[in-house]
């Protein structure tokens, strides 16, 4: 009986170190690659936003940051690409 205990709990731990992958770690991977990917296509004139919650423009595309229009008043800020979540149609 106490092999048939060891299998039994072997099997259980695999199945769920099987299921936090597939479930929690392997969806959380392919999410950081579509931002990424995102990242890198940004290019001027696409309408982004921010995790502070603000809409623009981008005007000009860097290595580590990017500088945005922010309507009505056309202010320019320049921010970190880590920093954008999105883009967006607004």
């Amino acid at each position: 009986m106490g092999g048939q205990d060891l299998f039994l709990i072997a099997g259980m731990v695999v199945f769920l170190m099987a299921f936090t992958y597939f479930f929690t770690i392997r969806p959380q991977q392919k999410q950081l690659k579509e931002h990424k990917s995102m990242l890198e296509e940004l290019k001027k004139g696409d309408k982004v936003m921010t995790a502070g919650g603000f809409i623009g423009k981008v005007e000009e595309v860097g290595e580590e940051y990017l500088i945005l229009s922010l309507e009505p008043d056309d202010v320019k800020v320049k921010i970190f690409r880590d920093s954008i979540v999105g883009t967006t149609e607004i």
